[in-house]
């Protein structure tokens, strides 16, 4: 028989990737396999002795209803659960740079509902050189936000979208107009040369048409997208079944990245609970700062080591380091099977009132309100109409000519060399007929252009693609 050893060389060399992906997502399975050794890549023993990030959970309320919201927005904006005030925001994120965090998340709900605290914060953050990262759903975003963002070094947006069309949506969010706010608001951003990376829920309704999806975003000229099937906290704890089919979305993403190779980082995440069995493997990094002040460790757990309004962030991460993993703790993680019995557990995250671990004034119980429902989705009408108006915004983008030197080629092609970093290239006939059209212009422009040539076709994938490139190169530069 072979030892321990021996049988993890084994199960690494014959188990195909998808089985061991497969059993991931089993809790029983994953906890065993940590127990033999196979432990998380991000496996960490002890938390460091300070915390590398934060998570500033400004909110409670969200402009949207969406029925899985991990956070439960819905539900309390309803109740109108009360935020902290902006002051007390501002010192405790003041208390985080001196703390010494590296990076932090700005969230919620809808952190844009409270538009200048939200942007007070991230400026604040990136004084400090902060790597700071905004989630939004995009609806707030106008040309004053954006301009204001775009002044953020380092800053990276997160904006939900979860369908291809507007119907699709706006029916899965609750809120007509949602989808053309989002797509508008990407717009803007990429127009400023922003970093985006697009948060994309994956459900029973929308995952037919995440092919479309993609292709779609490609045309938009995002660079990142991030897919997550729905986790089961909060309000999705609540309403109904989640389950999608994840082979097939894997062979989606995978036909989708042999259609446009290298151009979209797409990540494809777990999104299930199956985290909570390597809690006792993955000490906490960083920590969680809710809109009443109240301090977690991770969104996976209910658990606060005390209140940012009255400790230090420094005191509640020495009480996070002491006590991450609290036999009260160990004792809840354990006794989560499956995700059917997290979801019939009586403390689910965001869903549940949390557990303190130190003395403190308890979490205020509100009165259940009535909440917004899940709803049937039907199949949309509309993808035609929202692959059109991705098609027009991409087209019509202004860009401006880089820093660089360029000298024309035999063939019409270009040799350019980009001043930043001093590389070169060399550029087809058709990359330097977009660029001339594109350095002052649009890439409608380059369409045209491209049009113009015998026996052309419709070049703008084309274009797209190569607009993509030059971007990447530095070659061309987003133009407001």
């Amino acid at each position: 028989m072979p030892g321990l050893a021996g049988t993890r060389r084994l199960v690494d060399a014959h188990a195909p990737a998808g089985l061991r992906r497969l059993a991931g997502e089993r809790l029983a399975v994953r906890r065993f396999a940590h127990r033999l050794g196979f432990a998380p890549a991000n496996a960490r023993a002890a938390p460091p002795r300070t915390p590398v990030g934060a998570k500033l959970e400004l909110t409670y309320s969200c402009n949207l209803t969406c029925p899985f919201c991990y956070t439960d927005s819905p539900r309390r904006t309803r109740e109108r659960a009360t935020d902290l005030s902006d002051e007390a925001w501002l010192r405790i994120v003041d208390d985080a740079i001196v703390t010494g965090i590296v990076e932090a998340v700005v969230t919620g709900g809808e952190p844009l509902l409270r538009r200048e605290l939200a942007l007070d914060v991230i400026e604040r953050l990136a004084a400090a050189d902060v790597g700071v990262t905004l989630n939004t759903n995009g609806w707030f975003i106008d040309e004053a936000v954006a301009d204001r963002l775009a002044r953020c070094d380092g800053l990276q947006v997160n904006i939900s979208i979860d369908g291809a069309s507007p119907s699709l949506h706006d029916a899965i969010r609750g809120v007509r107009g949602s989808w053309r706010r989002a797509v508008g608001g990407i717009d803007l951003l990429l127009r400023r040369g922003v970093r985006v990376c697009i948060a994309h829920v994956v459900t029973p309704e929308n995952e037919r048409y995440v092919g479309e999806f993609l292709d779609e975003l490609w045309l938009l000229g995002v660079t990142r997208i991030r897919m997550t099937p729905v986790s089961p906290l909060g309000a999705a704890a609540r309403d109904g079944c989640w389950d999608v089919d994840r082979r097939a979305l894997r062979r989606t993403v995978d036909r989708f990245r042999e259609r446009a190779p290298g151009t979209v980082d797409v990540s494809l995440r777990a999104g299930s609970i199956a985290g909570i069995a390597s809690l006792e493997n993955v000490a906490p990094a960083a920590l969680l700062v809710r809109p009443n002040g109240s301090v977690w460790s991770t969104s996976q757990q209910p658990f606060s080591f005390g209140n940012a309004t009255e400790d230090s962030l420094r005191t509640c991460w020495e009480r996070i380091r002491e006590r991450w993993w609290d036999p009260e703790i160990a004792a809840w993680s354990s006794a989560v099977h499956s995700v059917d019995g997290f979801v019939a557990s009586e403390r689910v995250p965001y869903r549940d009132p949390e557990l303190q671990l130190v003395p403190g004034a308890p979490e205020k119980a509100s009165r259940e309100p009535r909440l917004p429902r899940r709803k049937a989705v039907p199949p949309p009408d509309d993808l035609a109409a929202g692959h059109d108006l991705v098609r027009e915004l991409a087209l019509a983008r202004p860009y401006a000519l880089g820093p660089v030197r360029t000298v024309e080629d035999a063939d019409g092609g270009r040799f350019v060399r980009v001043l930043a970093d001093g590389r070169m290239c060399r550029l087809n006939r058709t990359a330097a007929r977009v660029m001339d059209a594109c350095g002052g212009g649009s890439p409608a422009d380059a369409v045209t252009a491209l049009r113009r040539q015998p026996g052309a076709g419709d070049p703008v994938r084309d274009v797209v693609d190569a607009v993509r490139d030059l971007v990447a190169r530095g070659i061309l530069v987003p133009s407001v």
